[in-house]
């Protein structure tokens, strides 16, 4: 019996084999499952499976139609071998485009993507249009591995050891004998000539009002800002209300993934409180609180979330506030971030950023009833180039705020309890269950993500889910109004007295330097005008010349007053130095060269022996025609 059974056994693990070997030779090629094949329309492709759908799928008719199709999981015997095909079938069942593209992969590369650019007609007619797309798994695995056997025999004689994927054909895949194996996706997609733009196009955000209480008789201004947040061109119409009657209409266009801000004058006023209201009157036009940052072409602009666990807090931020301020989302390189740190107050997103992370630590505070210094750590395995870039936003945070902020550097999880704010800016999320203590004692974790392509957010939920004490995620539109007002549709109200002070508001202009080029040594003149538009005040200034202050005075100025402020500079050696007062855009450039001395001889001519050829009245004739041609060529250009 035991013979009989070893014998089985025996005979099975013979025939098994032949039967794989014979099932490889009968289907040589590997079949694609439909899950890991995508196929979308597009308005931006960065990668493989990274990408911006289409926003809707209308198209007007010459429009160019970005299609993107990927697999993945097509690597057998080390080769692949995948044909991308679309056919494109008007309202009337006619085939009026078709493309392909041929992917032949040798090596351990398991995945591919394309994207195809599609023009479509201007006599393409208005209606529903299919789009068939396939991906062919056209591999002849049997053939592609006798290649591969075949180096032995070759390679050592012929040196070269390359293989060439071996394939089938695709056949039809309207004919009953398909050949290849395929996975297949249908995409419809509409002509219309009168397109519509997604409902988000334009965004309208940070909302500015000069001044919330004036005396009479004085104008006043509303600023926001607008950002087309795609690739095609739109247009978009605001209007401000004042007291309910319209007062002004402004019209915007802009190109893909512009911005552009949007000055609304207000007449003077009379007394009393009068109530003011920015209105969209396009489909096309949203108006944001959430304040976004923008790395062209991807704009992060989710809301922030809030969830209580134990007696502390955890802030989700999917708009990459602190990367993202500085646009060095793909930075990677740490020690590039030294110039992308520059005019930091300056830079559209470092504002956002700074004007979303107060309201944050604002509402915070407010909301637990803290008090005192608001101590802020950076939570080990953050970000690298979070180290670099956080302290200077909290930096600025602190100078424009006024909040009682320190940076207490990187902190590990047994340190966390040194501060109260931990940030930690990651496409991971942290290991939140070893901060309960942290929790316990009232903790506040803000959680920044660092990309458009990855989003943490649902691990992190995971991971709070199996605490006891985590409430759960929700948002808070009061954050909004927790420090500044980032609600652009909310009723602002503007109070009309018959005397008020308006605050001090100094403009400074006018950054002249007496010399373009001076002898090293000479002194050179600087001056500069301030003017006092506001109320009386003082005004701190400081100039820089390469970088080293050379001025710093607080300037004291009356209501209207223009002050012309001068000083003087002397350059000790030759080069060029740069004039700049801080905090503005005025920037001056002068150059300081050697001064001959006095009864200096001059160096002796080089004689031919030495190797250079005398040259006299030639050399001076020749030079003065050439100059006479460039002034001459110059003045034609300039015609």
């Amino acid at each position: 019996m035991n013979l009989g059974i070893k014998r089985i056994i025996r005979i099975f693990s013979m025939v098994i084999p032949i039967i794989l070997i014979i099932s490889l030779i009968i289907y040589p090629s590997s079949a694609i499952r439909s899950y890991e094949f995508k196929a979308d329309l597009t308005t931006y492709v960065h990668s493989f499976d990274k990408f911006i759908p289409r926003w809707n799928n209308i198209y007007t008719p010459g429009e160019k139609i970005n299609l993107y199709v990927s697999v993945e999981n097509i690597n057998v015997g080390r080769a692949g071998a995948i044909d991308f095909v679309y056919v494109v079938t008007d309202p009337n069942g006619f085939v009026i485009s078709a493309g392909e593209k041929t992917v032949r992969i040798v090596g351990y590369g398991n995945k591919a993507y394309h994207v195809f650019e599609i023009d479509s007609e201007e006599n393409w007619t208005k209606g529903k249009y299919r789009l068939d797309v396939y991906a062919f798994d056209v591999l002849n695995f049997n053939g592609t591995f006798g290649k591969y056997g075949g180096l032995h025999y070759s390679a050592p004689y012929t040196g070269e050891a390359g293989v060439d994927v071996s394939t089938e054909g695709r056949g039809s895949p309207y004919a009953w004998k398909r050949g290849a194996s395929y996975v297949f996706k249908q995409i419809e997609f509409e002509m219309r000539p009168d397109i519509s733009a997604p409902p988000d196009q334009l965004l309208v955000y940070d909302s500015y009002l000069r001044a919330t209480e004036l005396p009479q008789g004085v104008s006043n201004f509303l600023h926001v800002t607008v950002l087309n947040t795609v690739a095609k061109r739109g247009s978009g119409t605001l209007e401000l209300l004042i007291n309910g009657k319209s007062v002004g209409r402004k019209t915007i266009t802009l190109d893909g993934y512009q911005k552009t801000d949007v000055n609304f004058e207000i007449p003077p006023l009379g007394l009393g409180v009068h109530t003011l209201e920015v209105m969209p009157l396009s489909d096309n036009v949203k108006l944001s609180e959430t304040l976004p940052i923008f790395i062209n072409p991807l704009v992060f602009k989710n809301e922030i979330q809030f969830g209580e666990i134990y007696n502390g807090t955890v802030v989700y931020s999917p708009n990459n506030y602190v990367l993202g301020s500085v646009g060095i989302t793909e930075i990677r390189n740490v020690n590039d971030l030294k110039g992308a740190l520059k005019n930091l107050k300056e830079n559209q997103n470092a504002r956002n950023s700074m004007k979303m992370m107060t309201n944050v630590l604002a509402y915070l505070w407010s909301q637990y009833n803290r008090e005192g210094l608001i101590k802020v750590g950076l939570l080990k395995g953050s970000d690298k180039r979070a180290e670099q870039v956080l302290p200077e936003l909290l930096d600025v945070i602190r100078d424009e705020s006024g909040a009682p902020i320190s940076y207490f550097g990187v902190k590990d999880y047994d340190e966390v309890n040194e501060v109260n704010v931990l940030f930690y800016v990651g496409k991971t999320p942290p290991n939140v269950r070893e901060l309960e203590w942290y929790f316990r004692n009232g903790g506040f974790l803000i959680v920044d993500n660092t990309g458009y392509w990855v989003n943490p957010f649902a691990k992190l939920k995971d991971k709070l889910n199996l605490m006891r004490g985590w409430k759960g995620f929700e948002t808070r539109s009061d954050m909004y109004g927790a420090y500044y007002d980032l609600y652009v549709d909310k009723v602002v109200t503007i109070t009309t007295r018959e005397k008020i002070e308006i605050p001090a508001e100094f403009q400074i202009s006018s950054l002249t330097v007496s010399d373009f080029i001076v002898d090293a040594g000479q002194p050179v003149e600087i001056s500069f005008k301030i003017r006092n538009e506001g109320k009386e005040g003082d005004k701190e200034v400081r100039i820089t010349i390469n970088d080293e202050v050379v001025y710093e005075d607080r300037i004291h100025l009356k209501a209207s007053d223009v002050k012309t402020i001068t000083f003087q500079y002397t350059p000790e050696e030759e080069g060029s130095y740069k004039v700049q007062i801080e905090d503005t855009d005025l920037a001056q450039v002068f150059f300081a060269k050697v001064k001959k001395e006095e009864g200096e001889e001059p160096l002796e001519t080089p004689t031919k022996e030495e190797g250079i050829t005398r040259r006299g009245g030639e050399l001076v004739i020749g030079s003065a025609i050439l100059l006479a041609i460039l002034v001459i060529a110059r003045l034609f250009m300039r015609e």
